[in-house]
């Protein structure tokens, strides 16, 4: 199978999954790819599809393989992902423990290290929107209120066209911490500022995970209307059927965790 030497998957599998959003096609393609950077991406994919006990199985094969390769700036980089991937997971699971929060798992990266190896950057910003995550479903919603607020600033310095569908979850991650601290017409803003980023464009994959996210935030406040109009948004996007009805799905199983805990959560 040929493999881009410089990401060890497939040649243009990143691409396809995001642009594309087939899942379960996106899974078949990784076979025979046995680097720890494909389990990781293995566990990503089940972890979407909220099958979280598969999903943890590939990421602790992933992490148990990343301990045997060189450790190399590439390496450091797809631990970190396979990480914050495996984090978030633990959050779909429901076990979510302040002690998983970055500062107990990233690594101190010097600057100049940054500057020379920019992908490891972006591997950073991810690690700070999944301590967004973990901050908001354990209830430091001020903590999450800046981290979220940063992340939108960081971002929107951008090219436009390439950050709406990124865009989209923080924007629902500061929704989330300002309607938890009281603030609802300014979580209402920002809800509406997520809507028109899923709206913009954006890669595909990033775009239904967000819809699902509207679509269980609007379902917890009792926004019958917006709820349905998402659902129907959700149904009607350009991916596979399976993976329409995986987001579907994730969007019901946030909006049961959002009754539970009372308070807008992301996941």
């Amino acid at each position: 199978m040929a493999e881009d030497s410089e990401s060890v998957l497939p040649t243009g599998w990143l691409d396809d999954l995001f642009d594309k959003a087939d899942l379960e096609g996106s899974f078949r393609a990784l076979e025979g790819c046995e680097h720890f950077h494909a389990e990781t991406m293995r566990g990503r994919i089940r972890s979407l599809q909220s099958r979280v006990r598969e999903a943890s199985d590939h990421f602790a094969r992933s992490l148990a393989l990343c301990v045997k390769e060189e450790k190399t700036i590439p390496t450091l980089l797809r631990r970190v992902i396979c990480t914050v991937y495996n984090v978030e997971n633990e959050i779909l699971k429901g076990a979510v423990d302040r002690n998983i929060v970055p500062e107990t798992w990233l690594p101190e990266v010097p600057r100049q290290v940054l500057t020379k190896h920019p992908k490891l950057g972006f591997a950073l910003h991810l690690a700070r929107a999944a301590e967004g995550l973990v901050r908001i479903n354990v209830g430091d919603f001020q903590i999450s209120k800046q981290i979220f607020t940063d992340l939108i600033e960081t971002e929107s310095t951008r090219p436009r066209e390439s950050t709406f569908d990124v865009l989209a979850m923080y924007y629902l991650g500061l929704a989330a911490s300002l309607h938890n601290l009281g603030c609802r017409d300014q979580a209402g803003k920002n809800i509406e500022n997520a809507e028109l980023c899923v709206q913009s464009g954006g890669r595909l994959l990033n775009r239904a995970r967000a819809a699902g996210c509207l679509y269980a935030f609007h379902t917890y406040l009792e926004n019958r209307r917006s709820a349905q109009d998402w659902k129907a948004f959700l149904e009607q996007i350009a991916c596979p059927r399976l993976t329409r009805d995986a987001f579907l799905d994730r969007g019901r199983l946030l909006a049961e965790r959002c009754n539970q805990q009372a308070n807008l959560v992301v996941f």
